[in-house]
């Protein structure tokens, strides 16, 4: 019994930190993701403003001058023409990148809205966050401006919030082992003093009474026995 009272305890513990770890993880991606899509939606803008004040063909020397330590710190800058074709990207060659108009951010801000998409990024090789705003210069060339960034973060933070569940189960463990001991000695105490009295009554003798007091249901167990006893 003692056995598969710290059994039902270990599953409790482990359901309820599986649980918790999800939701944890589930609303720090949610908010995580929220607090990125503001902050590259900005850096977009910014790079909008940057442009139209700025009239130049030199993209490339332009952003990496005004926005390099946004770049260092992961922020990644793509303009685009009206056909998908990659005119610049502070990542990457842009003459060797792929057409973009397949992707849904692009269609979205070619259209005049914001388009936002969360995906793999063959190129970086990591999942991103991107924002694509429409924009317009005097010679044409450039049609969308997008931003994005990697949710590697939250993935690296995931990983350490796994060795706190380990951590918080293994605790678990031990306080169920210790709740096991307690609990199964205070149900065990009673039925054994019952079964001793009930083997001592079979054996022959004509009277036993069981010494446990309590004011529970084991309690009154122990004195409807005695009584049916007398």
């Amino acid at each position: 019994m003692r056995r598969k009272i710290f059994l039902y305890f270990i599953s409790a513990a482990f359901l309820l930190c599986v649980i918790f770890y999800g939701l944890m993880i589930w609303v720090l991606r949610v908010n995580y993701t929220e607090e990125v899509v503001n902050n590259i939606k900005s850096d977009a803008y910014t790079v909008e403003s940057v442009l139209r004040k700025d009239i130049t063909d030199d993209y490339e020397s332009l952003i990496d001058d005004v926005f390099r330590n946004k770049i260092n710190d992961g922020i990644r800058i793509t303009l685009i023409d009206g056909n998908g074709n990659v005119q610049y990207d502070s990542h990457n060659n842009h003459l060797a990148m792929e057409n973009h108009s397949d992707r849904d951010e692009f269609k979205d801000a070619l259209e005049g809205a914001i388009g936002e998409s969360i995906r793999f990024s063959t190129t970086v090789g990591a999942e991103m966050v991107y924002i694509a705003i429409p924009f317009s210069n005097q010679d044409g060339d450039i049609s969308v401006i997008r931003t994005a960034y990697p949710l590697t973060s939250i993935y690296s933070f995931s990983n350490r919030i796994v060795n706190y569940f380990i951590l918080g189960f293994g605790i678990s463990l031990i306080l169920s082992y210790i709740w096991t001991l307690k609990l199964s000695a205070y149900v065990l105490t009673p039925v054994k003093l019952i079964i001793n009295t009930a083997k001592r009554i079979s054996a022959g003798y004509n009277s036993g009474e069981v010494e446990y007091h309590s004011d529970d249901e084991l309690g009154d167990l122990c004195r409807y026995f005695n009584e049916m006893n007398d």
